[in-house]
Protein backbone atom coordinates (compact mmCIF):
# COMPACT_ATOMS: atom_id res chain seq x y z
CA UNK A 1 0.00 0.00 0.00
CA UNK A 2 1.53 3.73 -0.86
CA UNK A 3 2.40 5.26 2.27
CA UNK A 4 0.24 8.31 2.71
CA UNK A 5 -2.90 7.15 1.20
CA UNK A 6 -5.65 4.98 2.75
CA UNK A 7 -8.88 4.82 0.45
CA UNK A 8 -11.69 2.86 2.68
CA UNK A 9 -15.37 1.09 1.91
CA UNK A 10 -17.54 2.53 4.67
CA UNK A 11 -21.02 1.37 4.70
CA UNK A 12 -22.73 3.71 7.43
CA UNK A 13 -26.01 4.29 9.13
CA UNK A 14 -24.73 8.24 10.16
CA UNK A 15 -23.15 10.90 9.62
CA UNK A 16 -21.25 10.65 12.49
CA UNK A 17 -20.17 7.33 12.21
CA UNK A 18 -18.07 8.16 9.07
CA UNK A 19 -16.82 10.64 11.41
CA UNK A 20 -15.89 8.58 14.23
CA UNK A 21 -14.34 5.93 11.73
CA UNK A 22 -12.41 8.53 10.16
CA UNK A 23 -10.84 9.45 13.52
CA UNK A 24 -10.28 5.98 14.65
CA UNK A 25 -8.26 5.09 11.51
CA UNK A 26 -5.61 7.31 11.55
CA UNK A 27 -2.91 7.93 8.76
CA UNK A 28 -0.55 6.06 10.02
CA UNK A 29 -2.63 3.31 10.76
CA UNK A 30 -3.32 3.29 7.06
CA UNK A 31 0.03 3.24 5.94
CA UNK A 32 0.64 0.29 8.48
CA UNK A 33 -2.43 -0.91 9.62
CA UNK A 34 -2.44 -3.54 12.42
CA UNK A 35 -5.14 -5.93 10.23
CA UNK A 36 -2.54 -6.35 7.82
CA UNK A 37 -0.47 -8.19 9.79
CA UNK A 38 -1.25 -12.07 9.37
CA UNK A 39 -3.04 -13.40 12.77
CA UNK A 40 -1.34 -16.19 14.33
CA UNK A 41 -3.63 -18.83 12.63
CA UNK A 42 -2.49 -17.16 9.30
CA UNK A 43 1.34 -17.26 10.24
CA UNK A 44 1.28 -20.88 11.35
CA UNK A 45 -0.80 -22.13 8.41
CA UNK A 46 1.72 -19.94 6.03
CA UNK A 47 4.52 -22.13 7.84
CA UNK A 48 2.97 -25.21 7.66
CA UNK A 49 2.67 -25.93 11.26
CA UNK A 50 -0.04 -28.64 11.86
CA UNK A 51 0.30 -28.54 15.37
CA UNK A 52 0.50 -24.89 16.22
CA UNK A 53 -2.87 -24.77 13.59
CA UNK A 54 -4.80 -27.54 15.63
CA UNK A 55 -4.16 -25.75 18.77
CA UNK A 56 -4.78 -22.24 18.04
CA UNK A 57 -8.49 -23.41 16.58
CA UNK A 58 -8.62 -25.48 19.92
CA UNK A 59 -8.09 -22.17 21.28
CA UNK A 60 -10.95 -20.15 19.51
CA UNK A 61 -8.87 -18.56 16.63
CA UNK A 62 -11.50 -17.54 14.15
CA UNK A 63 -10.72 -19.46 11.09
CA UNK A 64 -12.84 -17.42 8.89
CA UNK A 65 -10.58 -14.11 9.42
CA UNK A 66 -9.46 -12.33 6.56
CA UNK A 67 -6.46 -10.53 6.63
CA UNK A 68 -6.80 -7.02 5.50
CA UNK A 69 -10.79 -6.20 7.01
CA UNK A 70 -10.93 -3.59 10.16
CA UNK A 71 -12.75 -3.77 12.81
CA UNK A 72 -14.23 -0.37 14.33
CA UNK A 73 -16.62 -1.24 17.72
CA UNK A 74 -19.89 -1.67 15.91
CA UNK A 75 -19.14 -1.49 12.51
CA UNK A 76 -16.96 -3.36 9.68
CA UNK A 77 -14.82 -1.19 7.65
CA UNK A 78 -13.27 -3.44 4.29
CA UNK A 79 -9.49 -2.42 3.57
CA UNK A 80 -8.99 -1.45 0.12
CA UNK A 81 -4.78 -3.39 0.06
CA UNK A 82 -4.93 -5.22 -2.81
CA UNK A 83 -2.33 -7.46 -1.57
CA UNK A 84 -4.58 -8.77 1.34
CA UNK A 85 -7.59 -10.87 1.60
CA UNK A 86 -6.05 -13.92 2.59
CA UNK A 87 -7.51 -16.08 5.11
CA UNK A 88 -5.99 -19.29 6.75
CA UNK A 89 -7.14 -21.84 4.51
CA UNK A 90 -5.41 -19.67 1.66
CA UNK A 91 -2.08 -20.05 3.39
CA UNK A 92 -2.41 -23.35 4.15
CA UNK A 93 -2.95 -24.52 0.81
CA UNK A 94 0.23 -22.46 -0.04
CA UNK A 95 2.17 -23.82 2.36
CA UNK A 96 1.15 -27.77 0.82
CA UNK A 97 1.03 -29.15 4.36
CA UNK A 98 -1.75 -31.32 3.91
CA UNK A 99 -2.79 -32.11 7.88
CA UNK A 100 -3.27 -28.05 7.97
CA UNK A 101 -5.91 -28.02 5.39
CA UNK A 102 -7.49 -30.72 6.67
CA UNK A 103 -7.31 -29.15 10.08
CA UNK A 104 -9.06 -25.70 8.92
CA UNK A 105 -11.26 -27.85 7.14
CA UNK A 106 -12.46 -29.75 9.94
CA UNK A 107 -12.58 -26.61 12.00
CA UNK A 108 -15.27 -25.08 9.44
CA UNK A 109 -13.45 -23.16 7.39
CA UNK A 110 -14.74 -21.32 3.92
CA UNK A 111 -13.16 -23.05 1.04
CA UNK A 112 -15.06 -21.12 -1.80
CA UNK A 113 -12.36 -17.99 -0.25
CA UNK A 114 -10.92 -15.30 -2.75
CA UNK A 115 -8.19 -12.64 -1.67
CA UNK A 116 -8.54 -9.61 -3.24
CA UNK A 117 -6.21 -10.10 -6.31
CA UNK A 118 -8.58 -12.89 -7.60
CA UNK A 119 -6.18 -15.76 -6.12
CA UNK A 120 -8.76 -18.69 -4.50
CA UNK A 121 -7.77 -22.33 -3.81
CA UNK A 122 -7.40 -23.52 -6.74
CA UNK A 123 -5.23 -21.19 -8.30
CA UNK A 124 -2.75 -21.33 -5.12
CA UNK A 125 -2.23 -25.25 -6.01
CA UNK A 126 -1.62 -24.82 -9.64
CA UNK A 127 1.35 -22.77 -8.42
CA UNK A 128 2.25 -25.34 -5.83
CA UNK A 129 1.21 -28.83 -7.61
CA UNK A 130 4.70 -29.91 -7.47
CA UNK A 131 4.41 -30.41 -3.71
CA UNK A 132 4.39 -33.79 -2.62
CA UNK A 133 0.64 -33.92 -1.29
CA UNK A 134 -0.92 -32.18 -3.65
CA UNK A 135 -2.38 -35.07 -4.83
CA UNK A 136 -3.62 -36.15 -1.34
CA UNK A 137 -4.81 -32.02 -1.11
CA UNK A 138 -6.72 -32.28 -4.29
CA UNK A 139 -9.03 -35.52 -2.73
CA UNK A 140 -9.26 -33.46 0.18
CA UNK A 141 -10.70 -30.51 -1.25
CA UNK A 142 -12.90 -32.68 -3.96
CA UNK A 143 -14.22 -34.81 -1.19
CA UNK A 144 -15.35 -31.63 1.31
CA UNK A 145 -17.14 -30.76 -1.87
CA UNK A 146 -15.07 -27.91 -3.46
CA UNK A 147 -16.25 -27.51 -7.30
CA UNK A 148 -13.42 -27.49 -9.85
CA UNK A 149 -14.39 -27.22 -13.06
CA UNK A 150 -12.92 -28.24 -16.56
CA UNK A 151 -11.10 -25.37 -17.68
CA UNK A 152 -9.53 -24.81 -14.54
CA UNK A 153 -9.21 -28.75 -13.97
CA UNK A 154 -7.40 -28.36 -17.54
CA UNK A 155 -5.14 -25.50 -15.94
CA UNK A 156 -4.25 -27.72 -13.34
CA UNK A 157 -3.29 -30.54 -15.03
CA UNK A 158 -1.01 -28.77 -17.31
CA UNK A 159 0.87 -27.48 -14.61
CA UNK A 160 1.15 -31.13 -12.67
CA UNK A 161 2.22 -32.46 -16.03
CA UNK A 162 5.26 -29.85 -16.49
CA UNK A 163 5.85 -30.34 -12.60
CA UNK A 164 5.75 -34.11 -13.12
CA UNK A 165 3.14 -35.01 -10.54
CA UNK A 166 2.16 -38.35 -11.91
CA UNK A 167 -0.57 -39.37 -8.78
CA UNK A 168 -1.65 -35.38 -9.46
CA UNK A 169 -2.48 -35.43 -12.82
CA UNK A 170 -4.29 -38.87 -12.45
CA UNK A 171 -6.38 -37.39 -10.03
CA UNK A 172 -6.85 -34.43 -12.63
CA UNK A 173 -7.16 -36.25 -15.91
CA UNK A 174 -10.86 -37.51 -15.10
CA UNK A 175 -11.97 -34.11 -14.59
CA UNK A 176 -11.03 -32.92 -18.11
CA UNK A 177 -13.07 -32.08 -21.00
CA UNK A 178 -10.31 -32.07 -23.33
CA UNK A 179 -7.37 -33.85 -21.51
CA UNK A 180 -5.24 -34.10 -24.62
CA UNK A 181 -3.81 -30.30 -23.93
CA UNK A 182 -1.90 -32.20 -21.12
CA UNK A 183 0.50 -33.39 -23.77
CA UNK A 184 1.55 -29.68 -24.35
CA UNK A 185 2.94 -29.15 -21.22
CA UNK A 186 4.82 -32.37 -21.42
CA UNK A 187 5.90 -30.89 -24.83
CA UNK A 188 7.01 -27.56 -22.98
CA UNK A 189 8.34 -27.16 -19.43
CA UNK A 190 8.77 -30.86 -18.77
CA UNK A 191 12.28 -31.70 -17.39
CA UNK A 192 13.26 -34.26 -20.45
CA UNK A 193 14.37 -36.93 -17.91
CA UNK A 194 10.68 -37.01 -16.73
CA UNK A 195 9.01 -37.28 -20.26
CA UNK A 196 9.27 -40.63 -20.91
CA UNK A 197 7.07 -41.84 -17.73
CA UNK A 198 4.74 -38.83 -18.37
CA UNK A 199 4.18 -39.56 -21.43
CA UNK A 200 3.58 -43.11 -20.92
CA UNK A 201 1.08 -42.58 -18.38
CA UNK A 202 -0.73 -39.96 -20.59
CA UNK A 203 -0.86 -42.41 -23.45
CA UNK A 204 -2.20 -45.34 -21.12
CA UNK A 205 -4.94 -42.99 -20.01
CA UNK A 206 -5.73 -40.89 -22.85
CA UNK A 207 -4.51 -42.61 -26.00
CA UNK A 208 -1.47 -41.66 -28.50
CA UNK A 209 -0.56 -37.95 -28.88
CA UNK A 210 -2.59 -35.99 -31.38
CA UNK A 211 -1.70 -33.42 -33.95
CA UNK A 212 -2.05 -30.62 -31.14
CA UNK A 213 0.76 -32.79 -28.75
CA UNK A 214 3.30 -32.61 -32.30
CA UNK A 215 2.22 -28.35 -32.69
CA UNK A 216 3.33 -28.32 -28.85
CA UNK A 217 6.28 -29.56 -29.62
CA UNK A 218 7.40 -27.60 -32.50
CA UNK A 219 6.93 -24.45 -30.73
CA UNK A 220 8.74 -25.39 -27.82
CA UNK A 221 12.20 -26.28 -29.67
CA UNK A 222 12.65 -29.58 -28.30
CA UNK A 223 13.57 -32.13 -30.93
CA UNK A 224 13.79 -35.32 -28.93
CA UNK A 225 9.57 -34.80 -27.62
CA UNK A 226 8.80 -33.66 -31.36
CA UNK A 227 10.81 -36.94 -32.80
CA UNK A 228 8.86 -38.96 -30.11
CA UNK A 229 5.85 -37.52 -31.38
CA UNK A 230 6.07 -38.37 -34.61
CA UNK A 231 7.23 -41.39 -34.29
CA UNK A 232 4.06 -42.41 -31.98
CA UNK A 233 1.95 -41.21 -35.34
CA UNK A 234 0.81 -37.37 -34.70
CA UNK A 235 0.11 -36.25 -38.71
CA UNK A 236 3.43 -33.60 -39.39
CA UNK A 237 0.98 -31.75 -41.64
CA UNK A 238 -1.57 -30.87 -38.02
CA UNK A 239 -3.38 -27.67 -38.59
CA UNK A 240 -3.89 -26.33 -35.61
CA UNK A 241 -5.94 -22.96 -34.74
CA UNK A 242 -3.47 -21.31 -36.93
CA UNK A 243 -0.41 -23.12 -38.21
CA UNK A 244 1.12 -26.00 -39.01
CA UNK A 245 4.29 -27.32 -37.24
CA UNK A 246 6.29 -26.13 -40.68
CA UNK A 247 4.64 -22.83 -41.37
CA UNK A 248 4.89 -22.30 -37.05
CA UNK A 249 8.13 -22.77 -37.40
CA UNK A 250 9.28 -20.87 -40.54
CA UNK A 251 7.35 -17.56 -39.25
CA UNK A 252 8.85 -18.31 -35.98
CA UNK A 253 12.79 -18.26 -37.73
CA UNK A 254 11.72 -15.36 -40.47
CA UNK A 255 10.32 -13.05 -37.88
CA UNK A 256 13.53 -12.32 -35.64
CA UNK A 257 13.79 -15.94 -33.99
CA UNK A 258 16.31 -17.30 -36.54
CA UNK A 259 17.74 -20.73 -37.38
CA UNK A 260 19.03 -22.95 -34.50
CA UNK A 261 20.17 -26.53 -34.51
CA UNK A 262 17.11 -27.20 -32.31
CA UNK A 263 14.97 -25.55 -35.25
CA UNK A 264 17.05 -26.79 -38.29
CA UNK A 265 16.46 -30.79 -36.36
CA UNK A 266 12.85 -30.07 -36.23
CA UNK A 267 11.78 -28.96 -39.57
CA UNK A 268 14.05 -32.19 -40.78
CA UNK A 269 12.44 -34.37 -38.32
CA UNK A 270 9.10 -32.95 -39.73
CA UNK A 271 10.01 -33.40 -43.41
CA UNK A 272 11.33 -37.10 -43.29
CA UNK A 273 7.83 -38.03 -41.32
CA UNK A 274 6.29 -36.11 -44.39
CA UNK A 275 5.43 -32.71 -44.01
CA UNK A 276 4.99 -30.98 -47.00
CA UNK A 277 6.10 -27.82 -47.15
CA UNK A 278 4.00 -26.48 -49.60
CA UNK A 279 0.71 -26.42 -47.89
CA UNK A 280 -0.58 -23.20 -46.26
CA UNK A 281 -1.74 -22.72 -42.96
CA UNK A 282 -4.90 -20.41 -41.57
CA UNK A 283 -2.87 -17.24 -41.53
CA UNK A 284 -2.44 -15.54 -44.62
CA UNK A 285 1.41 -16.22 -44.50
CA UNK A 286 0.54 -19.44 -47.14
CA UNK A 287 2.95 -22.40 -47.01
CA UNK A 288 6.43 -22.68 -45.16
CA UNK A 289 7.77 -22.17 -48.89
CA UNK A 290 6.46 -19.23 -49.19
CA UNK A 291 7.35 -17.64 -45.91
CA UNK A 292 10.74 -18.39 -46.75
CA UNK A 293 11.17 -17.03 -50.29
CA UNK A 294 8.98 -13.84 -49.16
CA UNK A 295 11.14 -13.20 -46.76
CA UNK A 296 14.44 -13.68 -48.37
CA UNK A 297 15.68 -16.37 -46.29
CA UNK A 298 17.77 -18.62 -48.44
CA UNK A 299 19.13 -21.07 -45.55
CA UNK A 300 14.97 -21.67 -44.35
CA UNK A 301 14.12 -22.02 -47.91
CA UNK A 302 17.23 -24.67 -48.72
CA UNK A 303 16.32 -26.44 -45.82
CA UNK A 304 12.65 -26.76 -46.68
CA UNK A 305 13.42 -28.04 -50.65
CA UNK A 306 15.94 -30.01 -50.23
CA UNK A 307 15.56 -33.97 -50.90
CA UNK A 308 14.48 -35.86 -47.26
CA UNK A 309 14.47 -39.19 -47.32
CA UNK A 310 11.25 -39.81 -45.95
CA UNK A 311 10.38 -42.25 -43.37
Amino acid sequence: MTPGKCYIALTMRTKTRLILAIGVLSLSACTHRESDRLTPLMSAARNGDAASVRGLIAAGADVHEVRGTHRVPGMRIEGDNPQHGETALLFAVESGNLDSVRALLDAGAKMDVRANWGDDVWSVMTRTIGAPDSAAMLRLLLSRGLALLPGRAKLMLGAAVAAANREAALVLLDRVGDPMGAYCAAAGPLRDEEFPAMVALLEQRIGPPGGEALECGAHADTPRKLAYFLDHHANPDHLGSTFRPLTGLAFEITKGGGMSEERRAMITLLLRHGADPALSDKTENGSAIEVARRSGNTELLALLTQAVPRR
